[in-house]
């Protein structure tokens, strides 16, 4: 089985190498499919992220999200190496943080991660079974460790974000990682059986 630095260093390389007229579309249809699921339609305070390096762009859906009475988050990086999330809107001032990231400046209105409805989060590789590579620093292990203390938490569901050529056959799960309830790729849903 291939490491989790060798699935990051091939599926980054993918991810730069796609084409800005595959990603608006392949975007586009990804948040289709996200904006008319029972996991959205259900939520009211929405996390997302701003795509960086490939990632799949959620921007259609942040505005949809804001223009049907839905609040989105995005994840600001705290001190203690977790994530609170500040309410985004698309007149909100943007500052860039120390990887580079924009995220909302202070003064918004800010959750943590047990006070969200639905987690749309990015990531490197996943697998049939919930489970994720991220960029691999653990901000999303270690925001969302309460899941795993839980054995019947309901909530936020945490829906991964991803390009159906990342998915790969196994990930080897460590014991703080925090598995997936679902993956959405422009291809269609995963979910862990």
């Amino acid at each position: 089985m291939a490491s989790a630095t060798d699935i990051r260093r091939r599926m980054r390389s993918r991810r730069r190498a796609l084409t800005p007229q595959w990603h608006r579309r392949m975007s586009d249809r990804l948040c289709t499919r996200l904006v008319t699921s029972p996991d959205y339609l259900k939520a009211h305070d929405v996390a997302a992220y701003l795509a960086f390096g490939g990632e799949p762009d959620l921007a259609p859906l942040m505005h949809h999200a804001t223009s049907h009475g839905k609040r989105i988050y995005l994840p600001v990086l705290t001190q203690d190496r977790r994530m609170i999330f500040r309410e985004w809107t698309p007149d909100v001032v943007m500052e860039i943080n120390r990887f580079g990231i924009a995220e909302p400046q202070r003064g918004g209105r800010e959750r943590d991660g047990q006070h969200l409805d639905l987690v749309l989060t990015p990531l490197v590789a996943f697998d049939a079974a919930g489970n994720r590579i991220g960029m691999g620093a653990g901000f999303y292990d270690r925001t969302f460790a309460f899941r795993r203390m839980r054995q019947h938490w309901t909530g936020p569901r945490l829906v991964g974000v991803a390009w159906a050529f990342q998915e790969q056959d196994r990930i080897e799960s460590m014991p703080w990682d925090v598995p997936l309830d679902a993956v959405i790729s422009e291809q269609g849903w995963t979910r862990p059986e």
